[in-house]
């Protein structure tokens, strides 16, 4: 039986999506896995290019396609060697790689060199997978006229919620924050507001390093509850005994924590911004947080979380439309040209 062929698996940052997306390449190929850890400071950066050039240079003639997650510094090595060596390209668009928050500093083009790699390398990719229509639109707004196809995130849902709704109490939040930036980014002060104005339910924000002092940039209200990143069957509780899932962020390029908590039952409240709307509206309650409207709309809350009633089946939609089953099917169609290449060569 002869070898299966090789995929290069090429990511700057080792997050649970790229996890995924290497388990359905491996059913297919044998994937050889890049993870290219970037450095801020530019000499580290160059040491990091050259290394990553010369494995790069070593590995490309042997396998048989290149898929990328998150285009960055090391981007253009991948584009110019798959050119010469005529490997075809898929690039996954995660979102931070084309967009530009200057309030923020969140972006992968608020830098001039960083904003050249990526445009450079995402020109040159065979296929651009986004992963929403969101970030498909900030693609194109990138690069005019580039062919652009939506996969969207998925979930893989196997557990049913854990409890009914009469049983469930309080808001959760669930984000990874570790800096002033990610704090404001996940819309961390509005959830503290929001437990403030709601000082009879509890809140509880999941997911807050502790090596980031969240208590020097506010006084926390005594119903806000603040916990470190717990386990999967540990947040799967939390999940399972939240009333509502709330997720405020500036930008979200699809929102898998919302869809976990609205697989295990939670009501979602949502921030109008980024991709949450294209995915959750008519399933969530979405909030305009804008400073003119953020008291209007913590003043109307009460009265729309009385009103809204969640349409189950609408739900059940929802979560087979992202489910990581039809990401996987729609990755196999188009990476349909590579699977079949490689069952001839098997054959």
């Amino acid at each position: 039986m002869r070898r299966r062929p090789l995929i290069l698996l090429v990511y700057p940052a080792h997050s649970t999506f790229v996890m995924r997306d290497a388990y359905f390449l491996n059913m297919h190929f044998e994937v050889v896995h890049a993870h290219v850890k970037l450095s801020s400071n530019p000499l580290k950066l160059l040491g990091i290019l050259c290394v990553f050039f010369c494995r790069t240079l070593w590995i490309m003639p042997r396998i048989q396609c290149v898929y990328t997650w998150f285009t960055d510094y090391h981007s253009p090595i991948v584009s110019v060697l798959a050119a010469f060596f005529r490997k075809s390209v898929y690039t996954v668009v995660g979102g931070y790689e084309v967009s530009n928050i200057p309030e923020l500093n969140y972006g992968g083009l608020k830098n001039p060199i960083r904003k050249a790699a990526i445009k450079f390398s995402l020109s040159h990719a065979d296929r651009i997978l986004a992963v929403s229509e969101f970030t498909a639109g900030l693609t194109r707004k990138l690069i005019p006229g580039s062919n652009v196809d939506v996969v969207y995130n998925g979930v893989d849902l196997v557990s049913e919620p854990a409890k009914c709704r009469s049983e469930r109490h309080g808001f959760l939040c669930v984000a990874h924050i570790s800096t002033v930036q990610t704090y404001n980014l996940k819309g961390i002060p509005r959830f503290i507001d929001m437990a403030r104005r709601f000082p009879d339910d509890t809140f509880t924000l999941i997911g807050v390093s502790s090596q980031f002092d969240i208590e020097g940039l506010t006084e926390l209200p005594p119903n806000l509850i603040v916990d470190a990143p717990v386990s999967t069957d540990a947040l799967i509780e939390y999940y399972a005994s939240a009333r509502y899932y709330v997720q405020l962020s500036e930008t979200e390029s699809f929102g898998i924590a919302i869809l976990e908590a609205m697989a295990q039952g939670g009501l979602p409240i949502i921030a109008n911004r980024g991709a949450m709307p294209e995915i959750f509206s008519g399933c969530a309650i979405v909030v305009d947080w804008n400073a003119q409207s953020w008291e209007t709309a913590l003043h109307k809350l009460p009265d729309r979380l009385a009103a809204f009633e969640l349409d189950e089946a609408k739900v059940a939609e929802l979560l087979e439309r992202y489910s990581l089953k039809r990401r996987y099917t729609e990755l196999e169609q188009i990476l349909a040209s590579e699977i079949d290449c490689r069952r001839q060569c098997a054959g």
